[in-house]
């Protein structure tokens, strides 16, 4: 896992990939979405890297991700403060 964490910490994409050739994570959006969300020593920079990404992957792992943020019954506001708390947006 440390290596995995290094890895992270200079890109999302290798850290993941390293996981996954490791089997330490599937390749299935909904469980990187949920590996994004509960591991909280995760650099926030690189999660949103990582889930602007412009491939159809990462555009499903962002979804699976905002599902897992509860938004009911919250102004909008509140629903981006608890989404941008999680991670940067890059630029």
């Amino acid at each position: 896992i440390d290596k995995a964490r290094s890895k992270f910490a200079t890109s999302a994409e290798r850290g993941i990939e390293y996981l996954i050739k490791h089997g330490l994570l599937t390749d299935n959006h909904e469980e990187i979405a949920e590996f994004l969300h509960y591991f909280p020593f995760l650099d926030r920079i690189q999660i949103g890297e990582y889930l602007s990404g412009a491939s159809p992957k990462n555009r499903n792992v962002l979804e699976a991700y905002v599902k897992m943020i509860p938004m009911e019954n919250v102004k909008l506001e509140g629903a981006l403060r608890r989404l941008l708390a999680r991670f940067k947006l890059p630029g």
